[in-house]
């Protein structure tokens, strides 16, 4: 019949599908996997300056590496007692107690399995931006106006290419809104606080509420 013909057809479109995303599924984790190997394996040799606080050669900027036991890795000409230093080691360490690395890998594994969705890709790099930005307010919450400034300078000397399997505080691609953000920095109030708390509790309750049981 025309009806089970079809039905067939589609069947074997689906199977087809499933086949092509499994495949790119599974090589796009594997490459991820073997990347970030490959960069941990690069950065054992790292020389250890105090507690989990290391320094090579091989960087341009300051990276937290590991998941279980994560490692502040700073570029070998960077001092850790310097404002800088203490700057970067002041980021660093709130992306440690976050446990950001474990949410980052988390998001590389979601867009992995969604490579088809570019929409994943868009989450992904709002993702880590936002990451970045809210460990920014972390860091400069309680400082003044120079500090915010000193803290500005450092996003810029340190900027380069941007890396996804490795977290870096100082990738070049946000940086410009980033220093922006850190320069024009200003206290949520207790109104402003109070009045971004019941938009979203009204967007909740519509979009939570059953149009068929409001009618």
């Amino acid at each position: 019949m025309p009806v089970e013909y079809k039905t067939e057809s589609l069947r074997q479109v689906f199977v087809a599908a499933a086949v092509v995303w499994i495949i790119i599924a599974a090589a796009t984790l594997i490459a991820a996997a073997v990347l970030y190997t490959l960069t941990r394996q690069e950065l054992k040799k790292a020389v250890r300056i105090r507690e989990n606080i290391f320094e090579s050669d091989m960087l341009l900027s300051p990276v937290l590496v590991g998941v279980i036991h994560p490692k502040i890795i700073l570029p070998a000409s960077l001092d850790p007692d310097s404002e800088e230093g203490r700057l970067i080691l002041a980021h660093e360490s709130v992306h440690k107690g976050r446990l950001d690395n474990i949410w980052r890998m988390l998001g590389i594994c979601i867009t992995c399995l969604h490579w088809f969705n570019p929409f994943a890709w868009i989450m992904l790099k709002a993702f880590l931006a936002d990451m970045e930005l809210s460990c920014d307010e972390q860091v400069i919450r309680k400082m003044g106006k120079d500090e915010r400034k000193a803290y500005a300078a450092t996003l810029l000397n340190f900027a380069e290419g941007s890396r996804v399997l490795v977290s870096t505080a100082f990738s070049r691609s946000i940086v410009k809104v980033r220093v922006v953000n850190v320069l024009n920095y200003r206290k949520l109030t207790l109104i402003g606080a109070a009045a971004s708390a019941l938009f979203l509790l009204a967007i909740a309750i519509v979009l939570m509420t059953n149009p068929q049981l409001r009618s």
